[in-house]
C-alpha cells in the first residue's frame, strides 16, 4: 500500500485505525480513478500504471496485454493506494512500487511481507497487528511487554557482571602476598568469564524469544485473515457436471439439453432447479478467473479471465451463466488438460464487482 499522509503515525494503533477505515471503502468515490487522491499519489499512479497495468478503470489493460504485461488491481483512496496482484509477480511489482514511492516522497506499507511501514526518509517501524483475543496484549502493548522483559534480563546480567568483577578484584586488595591469592583470583576470573558468556547467550535467547512472539502474532493475524476470506467465499453450481470441450452452443436451449443429458449420464443428480435459479450474489456482471488444481494457491491475476454481464441487467440464472461461460472458455480450453467444471467460488475484491473462481479438474 502506498500512503501520503501527514503528520506521521505515532504508533501501530494509530496506523491500524487509519488503515482499517480506508479499506472499508465506504466513501462515495470511484476507487478506480486517481482524481480524488493527493497530488503525490496521482503522480505515483500515473507513472506506475505504465509499468504495472491496472485491471480496472480507464487505464485497464487490453486483452492483448494480459499475457505479456505486469498487472495489478488498484484501489485508490484519498490518502492511500492499495495494490493486489498475483503471487508469482508480487516480489517484482512490490519492488517497483517501493522504489517509486521513495522517488515521489511517499510511504510504503509492506502488507504481505515484513509488515513494516517505510517512510521516504528511510525510517520505518513494525506494524504490530491487533488481535481480538484478550488473552494476548494488543498492538504496541506487545512491543512494550517485550521491552520490559528485555530490560529485566539486561539488569540481571549487569548485576551478575558487577558482582563477578568485585569478587575478582577484591582478593587482590584484601589478601596481598598470600600464597593462595593467585589461585583464588584465577577461580574468580574463570567464574567471571563463565557468567559473561552466559549473559551473552541469555541476551541472544531474549532476542529470539521476542522474535518468536512477534512471528506467532503475525501467524495468528494471517490465520485470521485467511479465515475471514474463507467466510466470504460462496460456492455455486458445485453439483453441476460439465466438460468445456464438448463445444460452443448457439442458444440456451441447446446447452440446457446437453447439460441435462451429460449430468444424467455421469451423476444422475437433478440439476434443473440449479439452472433455473437466480444467482443473486453475482449481481449484474462478474469477472471469471480460471483455477485448476495446480494453480489455485499459486497464481491469480495472470490466469485467463473473462467478463460477463447478465441479459436482464440484474442477475444471472445458472443456465445463463454456464451458457456464456462455456462459449467463452471452450476455445481457451480446447488444448488444456483441465476441462471439467467443478463449481464456482464467488468472492468480493475490495469495492469491485463480484469475482468468480471457476474450478477446473482434469
Amino acid at each position: 500500500m502506498i500512503i501520503d499522509r501527514h503528520p506521521r503515525f505515532k504508533d501501530s494503533k494509530e496506523f491500524l485505525e487509519w488503515y482499517d477505515d480506508v479499506i472499508e471503502w465506504k466513501e462515495d468515490l470511484d476507487y478506480d480513478d486517481c482524481e480524488h487522491a493527493t497530488p503525490h499519489l496521482k503522480e505515483w499512479y500515473m507513472k506506475m500504471k505504465d509499468i504495472v497495468k491496472p485491471m480496472n478503470g480507464k487505464y485497464a489493460l487490453s486483452d492483448e496485454e494480459i499475457d505479456r504485461c505486469l498487472d495489478a488491481d488498484y484501489g485508490i483512496a484519498r490518502e492511500g493506494i492499495m495494490m493486489a496482484m498475483g503471487y508469482s509477480n508480487a516480489d517484482k511489482i512490490c519492488d517497483i512500487a517501493f522504489k517509486l514511492a521513495k522517488e515521489y516522497g511517499l510511504s510504503y506499507y509492506d502488507i504481505s511481507g515484513t509488515n513494516e511501514l517505510y517512510y521516504p526518509d528511510g525510517s520505518s517501524f513494525f506494524v504490530f497487528p491487533q488481535q481480538e483475543d484478550d488473552r494476548l496484549p494488543k498492538g504496541n502493548e506487545l512491543q512494550e511487554e517485550c521491552k520490559k522483559e528485555l530490560n529485566r534480563r539486561l539488569n540481571i546480567t549487569r548485576v551478575v557482571v558487577i558482582a563477578c568483577t568485585v569478587s575478582f578484584i577484591s582478593p587482590m586488595f584484601a589478601l596481598p602476598g598470600k600464597p593462595w591469592t593467585i589461585p583464588v583470583c584465577i577461580v574468580f576470573m574463570l567464574a567471571f568469564l563463565i557468567f559473561c558468556i552466559w549473559g551473552i547467550k541469555w541476551q541472544k535467547r531474549t532476542n529470539e524469544d521476542v522474535m518468536k512472539r512477534y512471528q506467532q502474532r503475525q501467524a495468528e493475524e494471517e490465520s485470521a485473515r485467511h479465515a475471514k476470506e474463507r467466510e466470504g467465499l460462496k460456492p455455486i453450481l458445485e453439483d453441476v457436471m460439465w466438460n468445456f470441450q464438448i463445444g460452443a452452443f448457439g442458444g440456451k436451449i441447446d446447452i440446457y439439453t446437453a447439460l441435462m443429458k451429460y449430468n444424467a449420464e455421469h451423476s444422475g443428480k437433478p440439476i434443473a432447479h440449479l439452472l433455473e435459479e437466480k444467482i443473486e450474489c453475482l449481481g449484474a456482471e462478474t469477472d471469471i478467473i480460471l483455477f485448476d488444481e495446480d494453480s489455485e494457491e499459486a497464481e491469480t491475476y495472470n490466469n485467463p479471465k473473462v467478463h460477463l454481464k447478465a441479459d436482464d441487467g440484474v442477475s444471472f440464472t445458472g443456465l445463463e451463466l454456464l451458457f456464456k461461460l462455456n462459449n467463452e472458455l471452450h476455445p481457451l480450453l480446447k488444448d488444456s488438460d483441465f476441462i471439467f467444471f467443478e463449481g464456482i467460488n464467488c468472492y468480493q475484491l475490495m469495492n469491485r464487482p463480484t469475482v468468480c473462481r471457476v474450478l477446473l479438474g482434469s
